[in-house]
């Protein structure tokens, strides 16, 4: 996961603000990892890696009112 975010950073400056999840010696966590990417102060990309593929989620938390 890491691995593939810092490749996603090194395409694009705007996602090198990110973090990664469930990172442990469990087996289950190392199958399941999770990550946000965070583009501006109040928006972030989900990533969940599984084995049964990539899930990716949008989130805009607390928009301005204006």
């Amino acid at each position: 996961m890491i691995a593939l975010l810092n490749a996603v950073a090194d395409t694009d400056p705007r996602y090198e603000d990110f973090s990664v999840w469930h990172y442990r010696t469990d087996s289950w966590w190392w199958q399941h990892k999770g990550a946000v990417i965070r583009l501006g102060r109040k928006i972030e990309i989900g990533l969940r890696f599984a084995l049964d593929g990539l899930r990716i989620q949008g989130a805009w938390w607390y928009p301005d009112p204006g």
